[in-house]
């Protein structure tokens, strides 16, 4: 049972907030606070029901990001076994329509390197993208 939806439109920032509330895109870890992604999810099969996607963030250090470390939480992909993730999203949604998903995370700390976003529906990687922090 592959997954019907398609993702478009991945999107990984990193952000601080200024003055005002205002979020600029950084590519310093020193400077960063926010993590902030977004995603469009589309089906022209699915019935309209409610359904769940895993995102995983995985840090420089290799090691995903969960904020809740005392309760990790897994699940599993259909092609790499069971996967710790970062957070899953639930939502609702009606057959055909684009849904937009909009994301913030407050990690406590931002390492310099590569970080990569994952998003999973159903076992299965539907894309991914990363940014550099300095």
């Amino acid at each position: 049972e592959a997954s019907t939806f398609i993702a478009s439109e991945i999107r990984l920032s990193i952000v601080t907030t200024k003055s005002g509330d205002r979020e600029t895109e950084v590519s310093s870890a020193r400077k960063a606070n926010k993590i902030v992604f977004s995603f469009t999810l589309q089906n022209n099969i699915a019935a309209t029901a409610a359904y769940d996607v895993y995102v995983v963030i995985v840090q420089p250090d290799n090691k995903v990001l969960q904020t809740d470390v005392w309760n990790p939480d897994h699940f599993d992909s259909k092609t790499e076994g069971i996967k710790a993730y970062t957070t899953k999203l639930h939502f609702e949604y009606n057959k055909g329509e684009r849904k937009k998903i909009l994301y913030t995370l407050q990690p406590d700390n931002f390492l310099s390197g590569v970080y990569t976003m994952q998003v999973y529906q159903n076992g299965v990687s539907l894309g991914e993208a990363t940014k550099q922090l300095n």
